[in-house]
Order: structure tokens, then C-alpha cells, then sequence
């Protein structure tokens, strides 16, 4: 099983675009992915929007290495780095995960997000052979909107979730499951 594990490092071509595991990352890699990572654009969507410093970031890329449950790609299309997508607390066993995605806060490529989804959709479909994929989005992110589009369902709702700004947020649970396998 170690093996599978292994081939999930790889590097991965799907859907007409290039997945590269962060721990295949240069050194100018992985300051790009920090750079956006820390972005306010970025933070302002993630759960744990906290600026992450170097030594952070180098350790949780040397925990990749290890992990059995998360992998994290830097996506290149046209021979441009245009965003990241992960897939985490991958649950091998009863076939199911939660992903998470981002683009480069400094492009405004129309359209990505729904083509980002498609491929988080096929690499936990056809390469992790998945059966239910989810993710955790603040109700208040327009992306939901491509979730449902997808045939993600809203499946829950954390009430209140996080305190930022002197307001609460709620986070909306979806899920979409593989009826092919």
C-alpha cells in the first residue's frame, strides 16, 4: 500500500493541464506558492488564514512527504503556473476526501475556477479512484456557484464557523459523489 501512496507524489497530467506535487517543487516553486498562499485575496477564503512564514510553509512541505492523506499540486497550464489544488484527509479505505483549490491572485483568467473543479474532480475520481469528494467553502464565496453547476450538493452548514472582522461566518459543506465506480 506504501507504494500507492508513492504514486500519488507524482506529478500528474489531467485534463489538458499539468499537476505538479509540491514536494517536487524548486525552491522558486515553492516561494511562488507561498507568495500566493499568503496573498490577502487568498487568506481572506481559506479557514486558517493566518500569514504563513517560511519555515511554515518548508515544513509542511516536508510533511507531504510522509503524509498518507494529503497531496498538494501547483497547476501549470500553457507553460504558466495558474493555481493550486489539493486533496486532504483522504480516507482510502471508505473512499472519500475533502479538496481545496486556489488561483493566482495576481491573474484574472475567467474561467479557471470551473476548469480547477473539473480536475479536482477527475484526480479524486479516475487517478484516487474516490467515491464521494467534499469541500468546505464560507456561504459568502461566489464559488459555490461553479459547486453546484458541477453537481456538487449542499450536504451541511457550519453556523457561525469562524469570527473574522467582527462577523461570523458560515461554511457551507458540499459534496459530489462518483456514480461510476
Amino acid at each position: 500500500m506504501i507504494r500507492a501512496y508513492k504514486n500519488f507524489r507524482k506529478d500528474f497530467k489531467v485534463g489538458g493541464l499539468t499537476l505538479i506535487n509540491f514536494v517536487n517543487l524548486n525552491d522558486d516553486e515553492k516561494k511562488l506558492v507561498l507568495n500566493w498562499r499568503n496573498h490577502k485575496d487568498v487568506r481572506s477564503q481559506m479557514l486558517a488564514n493566518h500569514v504563513i512564514t517560511k519555515t511554515e510553509h518548508a515544513g509542511f512541505v516536508e510533511k507531504l512527504k510522509q503524509s498518507l492523506d494529503h497531496f498538494c499540486w501547483l497547476v501549470e497550464k500553457d507553460k504558466k503556473f495558474i493555481a493550486v489544488v489539493a486533496l486532504h484527509d483522504v480516507d482510502f479505505k471508505n473512499k472519500h476526501c475533502y479538496f481545496g483549490a486556489y488561483t493566482d491572485p495576481h491573474s484574472k483568467n475567467i474561467g479557471i475556477g470551473f476548469l480547477l473543479f473539473q480536475t479536482i474532480i477527475k484526480l479524486a475520481f479516475d487517478v484516487f479512484k474516490l467515491h464521494s469528494l467534499r469541500g468546505s467553502t464560507f456561504a459568502t464565496n461566489p464559488i459555490l456557484y461553479i459547486h453546484k453547476k458541477l453537481g456538487f450538493k449542499e450536504v451541511g452548514k457550519y453556523s457561525e464557523y469562524t469570527l473574522r472582522n467582527g462577523k461570523w461566518l458560515d461554511v457551507v459543506i458540499t459534496e459530489i459523489i462518483n456514480n461510476n465506480d
